[in-house]
């Protein structure tokens, strides 16, 4: 009688126990994907702060406004870079997102890089150029965007569009 007791009481302390190893684990989990998102907008708000340094390129990343056409050799490594960077930025989001659930976000980000590739030439195409470099933008933008969009907007060619390799 008295061992039953005592295995009882072990269950419900083993058991209250898991309880609370449960709802520790959950909120390292939410604390470790909004440090995750914070991350990701810092990356994101260094690459838009290069933008201020470059104010004729702004045009490349922002729907709606005329970008100019005549820019000078510089410029145009510059905005080519610029595009790699928020190329990369939206690539590791995606990645995070995929891997880390926690962050409760992965549509709003997948909608984010969709909205980019869609209104920012550079940016879709250095993703054309480099598909193994960007396999999850790629792959969006394969996904999302028909294949006159893509052969037109990037210059890539149609058959190399569908050969991510």
């Amino acid at each position: 009688m008295i061992g039953v007791l005592v295995a009882t009481i072990s269950l419900l302390f083993s058991g209250w126990q898991a309880r609370l190893l449960s709802r520790q684990t959950a909120l390292q989990n939410a604390t470790a994907g909004a440090g995750t998102m914070q991350q990701l907008f810092n990356w994101l708000h260094d690459v838009q702060g290069r933008l201020l340094d470059e104010p004729r390129l702004l045009p490349f990343f922002q729907v709606g406004d005329a970008a100019p056409r005549d820019l000078n050799p510089q410029e145009q490594a510059k905005l080519r870079m610029l595009a790699a960077m928020y190329a990369d930025v939206l690539t590791i989001g995606v990645f995070l997102h995929k891997t880390m659930p926690q962050t409760r976000s992965h549509q709003e980000w997948t909608a984010f890089c969709v909205r980019m590739l869609e209104h920012c030439e550079p940016i879709r195409v250095e993703v054309a150029a480099k598909p193994i470099g960007y396999p999850d933008l790629w792959q969006i933008m394969h996904d999302r965007f028909p294949e006159a969009v893509l052969s037109r907007e990037t210059k890539a060619q149609p058959s190399a569009a569908a050969d991510p390799f």
